[in-house]
Parts: structure tokens; sequence; C-alpha cells
């Protein structure tokens, strides 16, 4: 490293840090200051609203997605339910996926009969 950019670099940390510590008034804000009625307080306010509303319709997004899965298990189940009750079961195989959803497969004797290839 040349000796002027190791002067500059020195300066320029020592320029930071004498920036960063030189006391200076706080800059409150409106709510903090005491004029909770003016333009920067509504903006403020708007701003936490906003914010809300984006966070209330993701956790509800969420949460809808969650019922979706719960009624679509129940309808699973109750079609397997059905599926047992009225006798087909010698038909059908079930099998677990990697991610753990059901599957029903046709025999091979059914299989075959739909005419689909082996």
């Amino acid at each position: 490293m040349k000796r002027g950019s190791k002067v500059f670099a020195s300066v320029a940390t020592l320029l930071c840090l004498a920036s960063a510590f030189a006391p200076s008034p706080a800059s409150a804000c409106s709510a903090c200051f005491g004029k909770s009625d003016g333009p920067l307080a509504a903006g403020m306010n708007w701003g936490i609203f906003s914010l809300l509303a984006v966070i209330v319709s993701v956790l509800g997004g969420i949460g809808g997605f969650f019922v979706y899965l719960a009624k679509k298990s129940a309808a699973m189940a109750q079609a397997a339910e059905a599926t047992k009750a009225a006798g087909d079961a010698a038909d059908y195989h079930e099998s677990l996926t990697r991610d753990g959803a059901l599957e029903v497969h046709p025999t091979e004797t059914e299989h075959e009969l739909a005419g689909a290839p082996d």
C-alpha cells in the first residue's frame, strides 16, 4: 500500500469516528416531542396501519392454506372410508408417498381391463 493511501485511510477513519461521537441535539419525532396531531404523526400512523394490513393478510393466507389442507385431508379420508365400505377395497391398494399423501392405485387386473399400456 502506498504512503498516500495509508494517510488518506487514517484521516477518513478519524473523520468518521469524530462525526459519529460528536455531540449533537437529539431530533425527536413528533410523537415523542409532543405534537401528536402533526403531519409527521399522521404519516407514521398510516405507516403502522399499512404494515399491520400486510402482516394480517399474510397470516390470513397462511391460516387459509392450513384450513384448505385440513379440508382436503378430511375429504380424502372420507373417500377412502367410502371405498372400503363399498367393498371395492380388494380392487385397490393404497400406498403413502414420500410427503405422506395417500395414493390409491387400481390392481393389475383392473389396470389391464382399462386398456392402459404396460
